[in-house]
């Protein structure tokens, strides 16, 4: 082999890394923009989820802020506070 060739070796060798390196950082973005899109869902479900529940207490016959601190319990229950 050349020195030539050596370098043209070298120069492929960093190509296919640069190359790899960029899918890596795709992916990564595919990924971070999927993982927001879901997260996002998850808090549209949640609070629909609540206003479901605080409009069923509601009706249920407790106040507003009864309702409320029911469904602050409820968290805090949930979570092991």
């Amino acid at each position: 082999m050349t020195e030539h060739d050596d370098l043209d070796k070298e120069r492929d060798e960093k190509m296919a890394r640069i190359e790899h390196l960029n899918n890596m950082r795709k992916n990564m973005e595919e990924f971070q923009l999927f993982n927001s899109e879901y997260s996002a869902e998850i808090i549209k479900s949640s609070a629909m989820m609540l206003r479901t529940t605080f409009e069923s207490l509601v009706q249920a016959g407790f106040s507003d802020s009864q309702a409320m601190e029911i469904i602050k319990a409820r968290g805090t229950n949930l979570l092991g506070y």
